[in-house]
């Protein structure tokens, strides 16, 4: 019992209740809103990344996913998850191949 009410309060940074009487208990495990607030700041950050692409992107059509990754410091997977979230919000479409062809950026 002791591991368990440790580790709730480690991990939602608050303690279980304990209630009870003489045939009867409740045990309340109050629970701390961080999470959703971790989400929120993940969700912020790729936000600010798919802006700093756009922004490479217009600058620089000819951008590859390299070169998008070596510019954030991301890997080359890394860049085409934004890159493709582009495409899938329709801010961006390849036009020509991989190596010889450039982004077309919509506003």
């Amino acid at each position: 019992m002791r591991g368990g009410r440790h580790g709730w309060k480690k991990q939602f940074n608050a303690s279980p209740i304990v209630d009870g009487d003489f045939d009867w208990y409740k045990i309340t495990f109050p629970f701390n809103c961080s999470i959703i607030k971790t989400t929120n700041k993940t969700t912020d950050k790729t936000t600010d990344k798919i802006k700093i692409v756009f922004n490479l992107l217009s600058k620089n059509p000819h951008l590859t996913a390299v070169d998008i990754g070596n510019n954030l410091g991301i890997s080359e997977e890394g860049a085409r998850y934004y890159l493709s979230k582009l495409k899938n919000q329709g801010r961006i479409k390849r036009k020509g191949s991989k190596k010889t062809g450039e982004w077309i950026v919509i506003k």
